[in-house]
C-alpha cells in the first residue's frame, strides 16, 4: 500500500483555534482597556442603565456605541452644512488628531525611557560630608578641597561625586571627612573605612556612565544647584541611546509644522 503526503490546509486566521491551546477569541468580543472623562453625573447614569439591564457598565457602553454606530448617528447632517461649517469642523478634526498624535508621541517616549531605564534613581556616586567653606569651590576661598561633584545643602551639606570623576581626588585629603559608598549608605551611616578609601577611589575612578537615568538625574541636580558639573565618560550604549532620543522629536516636529 502506498502512501501520499496530503498538502497542508490553508489556516482561517479568523476561525475559532483548533487543538491544543487557548481557542481564539472573536475579535468582536475581545476587550481592551481606555478611559473616558465623564461627570459623576454621567457615570452615575450610566451605572444605573446597565444595572437595569442586568450587565455591567462597560458592556451597556459598549451596546450603545454599537448602536451609534449602526444607525451612523455621527454622520447624519454632515451633508447639511455649509461651506463655512464645513471649514470650521475640518479644524476642529485637525486639531483633536493633533491632540492624539501628542499624546501617541509622549507615551512612546515615556515608555522609550522606562526601558532604557532613564526614569530612575541615582546610584554610583560618593557621597562626601564635607562642608562647602572647605573647599576651592566655595566663593572667596581658592585653597581647600577640590571636589568635582555637586554640593548637595538638601542632603546635609554634602557632595556628590559621581564614580567618573573620582580620579580628580586625593584620598589623603579626605582622611578627616566622612565619606560613603552612596546615598544609600550615607542614609544608613555605613561610612568607608579610612583605612579603605584610597583603594575604592582606585578600584571606581575609571566608571563609565552607563544609566540614563543617572545621567538625567545628575543633570537636573546640576542645573538646580547651578554646577557646572564635569563630563563624565559614558559607556558605548549610552551615547546610543542619546542618538535615538532625536527619533522622537522629529515625527512630532514635522507634524506640528504651522499650516500655510
Amino acid at each position: 500500500m502506498t502512501q501520499t503526503n496530503a498538502s497542508p490546509k490553508a489556516v482561517d486566521k479568523a476561525s475559532p483555534k483548533v487543538g491544543r491551546g487557548r481557542p481564539r477569541k472573536d475579535p468582536c468580543a475581545v476587550k481592551r482597556q481606555c478611559s473616558f472623562s465623564l461627570t459623576d453625573e454621567s457615570i452615575s447614569q450610566l451605572k444605573e442603565m446597565a444595572l437595569a439591564q442586568g450587565i455591567s457598565a462597560s458592556e451597556f457602553l459598549g451596546q450603545l456605541i454599537g448602536k451609534a454606530y449602526a444607525s451612523k448617528q455621527h454622520l447624519k447632517g454632515l451633508a447639511a452644512l455649509t461651506q463655512d461649517e464645513r471649514d470650521a469642523l475640518n479644524k476642529k478634526r485637525a486639531a483633536q488628531l493633533r491632540k492624539t498624535k501628542a499624546r501617541q508621541c509622549h507615551v512612546d517616549e515615556l515608555n522609550f525611557k522606562r526601558r532604557h531605564g532613564e526614569l530612575g534613581g541615582l546610584t554610583n556616586v560618593m557621597v562626601i560630608a564635607a562642608p562647602k567653606a572647605v573647599t576651592g569651590g566655595a566663593k572667596g576661598h581658592q585653597d581647600g578641597l577640590r571636589i568635582p561633584g555637586i554640593f548637595c545643602a538638601n542632603l546635609g551639606d554634602v557632595w556628590l561625586v559621581p564614580y567618573g570623576l573620582l580620579k580628580g581626588i586625593d584620598a589623603v585629603e579626605l582622611i578627616s571627612y566622612p565619606c560613603y559608598a552612596s546615598v544609600f549608605d550615607y542614609f544608613a551611616g555605613r561610612r568607608i573605612p579610612v583605612a579603605q578609601l584610597s583603594s575604592f577611589i582606585a578600584a571606581h575612578s575609571s566608571f563609565k556612565l552607563s544609566s540614563a537615568a543617572e545621567k538625567a538625574t545628575l543633570a537636573k541636580l546640576a542645573q538646580q544647584y547651578e554646577v557646572n558639573l564635569p563630563q563624565v565618560d559614558e559607556s558605548y550604549q549610552l551615547r546610543t541611546k542619546a542618538r535615538q532620543e532625536d527619533h522622537f522629536k522629529e515625527p512630532l516636529d514635522e507634524f506640528f509644522e504651522p499650516d500655510d
